[in-house]
């Protein structure tokens, strides 16, 4: 089990949206996340935490160490 911080958490499910790659609008890039959270802020917040659970990811206080040796 990975155990991070809340905000260490939403770091990797952004960077897990950024690998596949930008969305294009006219001449414009985003992000995958950022559009989704910009758009839709609670199915960002939903799929979050389906993010969370299926990477049993453990959300642990500022003050706790972080664990991220396993790969998810």
């Amino acid at each position: 089990m990975m155990r991070v911080t809340e905000e260490r958490a939403d770091e990797l499910y952004d960077e897990m949206f950024d690998e596949q790659g930008v969305i294009k609008i006219v001449n414009l890039e985003y992000y995958p996340f950022y559009v989704l959270k910009k758009v839709d802020e609670i199915a960002y917040t939903c799929s979050f935490w389906d993010f969370v659970d299926a990477y049993e990811i453990k959300i642990i206080d500022e003050d706790e160490e972080e664990n991220e040796d396993e790969d998810f």
